[in-house]
């Protein structure tokens, strides 16, 4: 976690003051828990394997940096049981073919600086989380957010949310990408 251009001062060893931040990133994949709220009760009742593709997709895209990682993590959530083989299997297909799509190879070259699932923290205290956050260039950004349903309007929404909260912090948005992941690929790519 860290503070975008704001001092952070620590008062004892757990607990943190914070004085003026306006923004304040978090990455919630350095925590020691992650349980989502939908699978709260599998995880109450000792459920080892969870059924609900889009959060296991997007826990799985958010420990993902570059294209070499896929079958690490990929292996990692199976040998967990978080994900069955023919999960595995099926993921492991979409991945690549996100990765791998003429579109967005751009958003995954291992030499860019990527966050995943970083937590802005507004002004106004709202919690905002894109999927990744790609620095194609010094202070400008491509922001990309995965989908596993229909497609909405409220999607483009989102990410012109995202869009507004880090012009706020000093970064410019190239594009922002939505990326439908169902029974095939689906990219839109808007200003």
């Amino acid at each position: 976690m860290g503070f975008y251009k704001r001092k952070l001062k620590v008062k004892k060893k757990n607990e943190v003051l914070v004085s003026n931040v306006s923004h304040f990133f978090n990455s919630r994949s350095k925590n020691k828990i992650d349980i989502s709220e939908k699978n709260f009760n599998r995880w109450l009742n000792n459920v080892d394997i969870v059924t609900n593709d889009g959060t296991i997709f997007h826990n799985i895209m958010s420990k993902i940096t570059h294209k070499s990682e896929i079958s690490k993590v990929l292996n990692s959530f199976f040998e967990l049981r978080k994900i069955t083989k023919t999960q595995k299997r099926e993921f492991e297909s979409k991945i690549k073919s996100i990765y791998n799509h003429e579109k967005l190879k751009k958003y995954f070259l291992t030499e860019l600086k990527v966050f995943n699932e970083r937590e802005i923290i507004t002004k106004s205290g709202k919690s905002l989380i894109p999927d990744r956050l790609v620095f194609l260039e010094k202070n400008k950004v491509g922001i990309v957010d995965y989908k596993t349903g229909r497609k909405n309007n409220i999607h483009k929404l989102q990410l012109n949310n995202y869009e507004k909260e880090l012009k706020n912090m000093g970064l410019f948005t190239l594009e922002k990408v939505l990326i439908y992941v169902n029974k095939k690929i689906e990219v839109e790519i808007f200003k």
